[in-house]
């Protein structure tokens, strides 16, 4: 993400469909079936300042690395790649980042295009 903005508030519904479909389609050996349970608490407090859709749940402590829980593929609406990663520390999810292979800020993918990158 590049630049920041402050933001405090709920996750969206959008936003905890997204994780969800990640995290059944494309979960990484660091996932746990207990970080489901979190979704619906968590609180946004940053977002990324280019507009795209990417957010953090937590702000981790200086020097501590979250991993990565689910790794896809996706598409928006209008048929543009993009990738979705879900951030993981502390037993809870801490981010969500949705980037895209061109120039423009990258939306919440169309849910159903969520996908593995492979086997």
């Amino acid at each position: 993400m590049t630049q920041r903005t402050r933001p405090y508030r709920a996750i969206s519904s959008e936003e905890i469909a997204v994780i969800e479909r990640a995290l059944s389609v494309a979960p990484t050996a660091d996932f746990h079936p207990e970080l489901l349970a979190t979704l619906a608490q968590l609180r946004v407090v940053d977002v990324c300042g280019c507009g795209c859709a990417s957010v953090e749940f937590t702000r981790l402590p200086q020097g501590e690395l979250p991993h990565i829980v689910a790794d896809a593929c996706a598409e928006t609406a209008d048929g543009d790649s993009l990738g979705v990663i879900v951030w993981a520390f502390d037993g809870s999810v801490s981010g969500l980042e949705i980037y895209s292979f061109s120039d423009r800020p990258a939306p919440l993918p169309v849910l159903s295009s969520i996908v593995s990158y492979g086997p």
